[in-house]
């Protein structure tokens, strides 16, 4: 089996399993041990380790993804192909400062007027 037979699979987590944002970054949640994540979206490669992504996209807001490094005691393939429980992630508006809103519509203001008398 590689990694491309993962594809489209859930994954048990067989301990606690930390969640990147991308692959070796930092720290955005974890899985809990017991828990079965997945589909499986893609994987990636990065300093040589291997990081599973999964697709975290709410329906309304842009698309996005998680990723998990692969570690032989974090996971198991799921023979039942279906997930379960709750993973611990926060939400997109934590992701972002607090200040990082009213600079950029500061900045689409200002483009918009000296760009919009053309």
């Amino acid at each position: 089996m590689n990694a491309n037979d993962v594809i489209g699979k859930y994954l048990i987590a067989e301990s606690n399993v930390p969640l990147f944002a991308f692959p070796g970054g930092s720290q955005i949640g974890m899985v809990n041990a017991g828990l079965v994540v997945g589909p499986v979206y893609s994987w990636i490669e990065k300093n040589n380790k291997l990081y599973w992504q999964f697709d975290y996209t709410i329906p309304g807001n842009a698309p996005g993804s998680y990723y998990a490094e692969h570690r032989p005691e974090f996971w198991k393939l799921s023979t039942t192909g279906s997930g379960g429980g709750a993973i611990n992630l926060p939400t997109t508006s934590s992701l972002i400062p607090k200040w990082a809103l009213p600079v950029a519509l500061g900045a689409l203001a200002l483009f918009l007027f000296k760009n919009g008398s053309r």
